[in-house]
């Protein structure tokens, strides 16, 4: 039997001889990805039963209707840093779309938004009217995947927000206008990622000074389902603030991030790719 002791030891991976010889190159692959990545641990497992059992269980495993594409967007894309008007663009519609909901079911529904508003291309979603939105309201009801939510206002937001960010371009100054959005939002951080000090799920906070301000701002511009509570949200997925608890994994590899530092855990993990 081969033994390795992985990350800070406490972690014990076991070979039996048979596997061993049976699949070397896959185990040492999976091993060695471990000791470079600490987000390696959340990772989708090797074949080995024996060491898919082993791995630990992340601290969001068990936040409500939690499943395999969740687990891989609190592991890939909440809490890393966003930027780009568009991308910003689109977490704040999203996040306006999931007052009074869960994020599972938005997230289940990202790609319809997606076909429904253009990619959340901004100034085309800015030229849509409210025949458009007559459209989506009565398109036929499928699976829960294929349909936006069917909220009147939510959906005539998407469309005010998206002309409210030109505004915010066109105040912009010159040259800066594509990515007026993005210096708008970070500003309420300075630019930088602020860590949480929590250390426990119990202690994530759920509103912040810096988002009833982002909420009062963006109200004053014109935005729409922009509350503080909302604000704090796109501030947690988007990494203005950084909630992973103290001593994960992901707030380990993101203090690194942010400090400019080049651990090999400050990168991104990558999305495992669905088999078709």
């Amino acid at each position: 039997m081969a033994t390795y002791f992985v990350g800070n030891g406490r972690v014990l991976v076991e070979h039996q001889q048979r596997l061993h010889h049976q699949r070397p190159t896959e185990h040492m692959h999976f091993l060695t990805r471990w000791l470079l990545d600490p987000c390696m641990m959340y990772h989708p497992a090797p074949s080995s039963p024996h060491a898919r059992s082993l791995m630990p269980e992340p601290w969001y495993a068990s936040l409500p209707n939690m499943d395999e594409d969740y687990l891989t967007y609190m592991r890939t894309e909440w809490g890393w840093p966003k930027h780009g008007d568009a991308a910003l663009f689109e977490k704040l519609s999203l996040e306006g779309a999931q007052a009074g909901l869960s994020w599972r079911t938005i997230l289940t529904k990202r790609e319809a938004y997606r076909k429904a508003f253009h990619g959340f291309d901004i100034d085309r979603v800015a030229k849509m009217k409210e025949s458009d939105v007559a459209k989506l309201l009565a398109a036929p009801s499928g699976a829960p995947a294929d349909s936006v939510v069917r909220h009147r206002g939510k959906l005539l937001s998407v469309i005010n927000n998206a002309q409210a960010v030109q505004r915010l371009r066109a105040d912009a100054p010159p040259g800066s206008e594509d990515g007026a959005l993005d210096a708008f939002l970070w500003g309420f951080v300075g630019g930088k990622p602020r860590l949480t000090t929590a250390k426990t799920r119990a202690a994530i906070p759920t509103c912040s000074p810096e988002a009833e301000a982002m909420s009062k701002a963006l109200k004053k511009a014109g935005f729409k389902f922009v509350g503080p509570t909302m604000c704090y949200s796109l501030m947690q997925s988007c990494g203005l603030v950084v909630d992973h608890p103290v001593g994960t994994p992901e707030h380990k590899a993101l203090a690194a991030l942010a400090s400019g530092g080049e651990a090999s855990g400050a990168k991104r993990p990558k999305k495992k790719r669905r088999r078709r």
